[in-house]
C-alpha cells in the first residue's frame, strides 16, 4: 500500500468531516471497526491532498484518528443520521461511495476518492519499542514474489521537524540493475495492532500489518487497494565481535590499488554482453550540492586510485602522494558492506564481493564528476578489483 504523507494539523483537518452517503442508511455494525486509507485518486479537474495511511476506529460513538507514523491519536465524537456521519460538528465535506465488510470509498471534497480498507485481527504480543529494537539490530531481507530486497533499518531520524520517520537503506538486484536508496521508515501502534512502512522513492509508502513476530522472522500482510499480501522480512544474521575484528585486520593491512574495473551508466540498460566501449559516459549528467566530494571521473574510470582504511577509522583515497577524499569508514554488522562517512547516504556502500589477504573485489554505485570545480556528474554502477 503506497501513500503520501500529511502533516498531523493537515490531516486532522481532513479527516474531522461529515460523511454523506450516496447509497442509503449507513450499516454502523459493518462501519464500527478500524479502516485504514489505502489509496486515494483524483478525479475531474482539481489538485488533491492525499490521506493515505490515515486510521480511524469508530467505536461507541467515538472515532479515533491517526496516521502511520505518528505518536498522536485524536478522539472525535460521532453520530449517525440517516444516510451521515457527523465527526465533531464540522461541516459536510464527503460522500459515502461504497460500505460493505472489506471497503469503505469516500468522495471527500470535490476531486479526492479515498479508499479504506479494514485492518486484520492480529495482535502480536510485542511492543513498539521491541520492534524498532529488532529492526535496527541487524539488515533484514524482505521477501515477496520473486524478490528479495536488502534492508538497513537505521536508528537515525528523518531531517524533518517532528518527522516521526528514520532513515533506512534499500538494496534491490534485478536483471543487471542494481538499486539502492535512502527511504523513510516508521513502527506504529494503534488499536493493539502494529504496522511498520517503509517509503519508495521517499515518497509513496507501504503499509505492513505485522501478523507474527520471532526474534529472527517478521510475517506482515501488506495492504494495497485490491487486498493484501504476504511479505516477509527475515533477519540477517550480523557477526561476532570477532569476525569483525579480522576482516577489520585484513581491511587495514595494505593499500588497494584499483586492478580491474567493471561499470556501466546507471540510467542505460545494460545487456550481458555489452561492451565497455559502447559507454560515451555523456549520456546523462547530474547536478550535486556536494561535487568538492566526488572523484574525478577520469582518475576513477584510469584506474589512478587507490583506498586505504586505517586502524583509528578513517580512510583516505590516493592518487599517488595526492589525497583526493578522507573520511571515516566501518563495516556494515553483517560484514557484507564497507561503509564511508555517513550510513545514511546509499552511495557511501561498497559491497564486500570478496576479501582475502591481497585482493579485495567491491560493488558500488558511484558519482562520478566530469571536471574538477564543476557540479555535473554522472552516475556509475562498478565492480571494482583492488590488489
Amino acid at each position: 500500500m503506497k501513500f503520501t504523507i500529511v502533516p498531523v494539523f493537515l490531516l486532522f483537518k481532513l479527516i474531522c468531516l461529515t460523511v454523506v452517503s450516496s447509497y442509503g442508511q449507513i450499516n454502523n455494525k459493518i462501519l464500527e471497526r478500524t479502516w485504514i486509507a489505502v489509496d486515494s485518486r483524483q478525479e475531474g479537474n482539481g489538485g488533491i491532498f492525499p490521506i493515505d495511511g490515515t486510521l480511524i476506529r469508530f467505536k461507541d460513538g467515538v472515532a479515533e484518528v491517526t496516521f502511520i507514523g505518528s505518536d498522536s491519536v485524536k478522539s472525535l465524537g460521532y453520530k449517525l443520521r440517516k444516510n451521515k456521519i457527523r465527526l465533531s460538528g464540522e461541516r459536510p465535506l464527503g460522500v459515502v461511495r461504497h460500505l460493505s465488510q472489506d471497503s469503505l470509498t469516500i468522495l471527500i471534497g470535490k476531486h479526492m476518492v479515498t479508499l479504506f480498507k479494514p485492518t486484520l485481527d492480529f495482535k502480536p504480543m510485542t511492543s513498539r519499542g521491541e520492534l524498532v529494537s529488532l529492526l535496527t539490530s541487524s539488515a533484514w531481507h524482505q521477501l515477496f514474489d520473486n524478490y528479495k530486497i536488502r534492508i538497513d533499518f537505521l536508528e537515525e531520524g528523518w531531517d524533518f521537524n517532528e518527522d516521526p520517520f528514520r532513515v533506512g537503506i534499500t538494496h534491490l538486484e534485478s536483471n543487471h540493475w542494481y538499486y539502492k536508496e535512502n527511504e523513510r521508515w516508521a513502527v506504529s501502534e494503534f488499536d493493539g495492532k502494529y504496522f511498520i512502512s517503509i517509503t519508495h522513492n521517499q515518497f509513496d509508502n507501504y503499509v505492513y500489518q505485522i501478523k507474527k513476530v520471532t526474534s529472527s522472522r517478521i510475517e506482515t500482510e501488506l495492504f494495497t487497494p485490491t487486498g493484501y499480501q504476504p511479505v516477509t522480512f527475515e533477519l540477517i544474521e550480523r557477526k561476532k565481535d570477532g569476525q569483525l575484528e579480522e576482516l577489520t585486520q585484513i581491511l587495514t593491512s595494505q593499500v588497494w590499488m584499483m586492478a580491474e574495473l567493471e561499470y556501466h551508466h546507471q540510467f542505460e540498460r545494460e545487456t550481458e554482453n555489452e561492451a565497455e566501449e559502447q559507454l560515451d559516459f555523456h549520456g546523462w549528467s547530474g547536478f550535486s550540492t556536494r561535487a568538492d566530494s566526488l572523484l574525478l571521473k577520469d582518475e576513477f574510470i584510469n584506474k589512478e586510485i587507490a583506498y586505504q582504511f586505517l586502524n583509528d577509522g578513517g580512510y583516505r583515497i590516493i592518487k599517488g602522494e595526492e589525497v583526493l577524499k578522507k573520511g571515516k569508514w566501518s563495516l556494515s554488522k553483517d560484514g557484507k558492506f564497507i561503509i564511508l562517512d555517513y550510513e545514511t547516504n546509499p552511495l557511501n556502500y561498497l559491497e564486500i564481493k570478496e576479501l582475502k589477504n591481497k585482493e579485495l573485489v567491491v560493488r558500488q554505485n558511484v558519482d562520478l564528476q566530469l571536471k574538477r570545480g564543476e557540479t555535473a556528474f554522472i552516475s556509475y554502477d562498478t565492480i571494482i578489483k583492488f590488489k
